[in-house]
């Protein structure tokens, strides 16, 4: 094998272990993002229903009614 082609292959194969640690870095930070997303839109939905909470009370008179039970 000459020379030429030897240089050729380890460029390959040096971009191929580069290209792969690239990719496994991607996808780490892509199930990090995931599950960020996971996380907030359970906390989002937690807040939804406290909304709906304070809003049923509001909307019955528990917080304007002077009633404090």
């Amino acid at each position: 094998m000459s020379d030429i082609h030897h240089k050729n292959i380890l460029s390959i194969k040096q971009y191929s272990e580069l290209t792969r640690e690239k990719v496994n870095e991607i996808s780490a930070k892509s199930d990090m993002v995931a599950q960020q997303t996971a996380q907030l839109r359970a906390e989002l939905e937690m807040l939804k229903q406290q909304i709906q909470q304070l809003q049923v009370r509001l909307y019955s008179g528990g917080a304007t009614s002077g009633n404090n039970s």
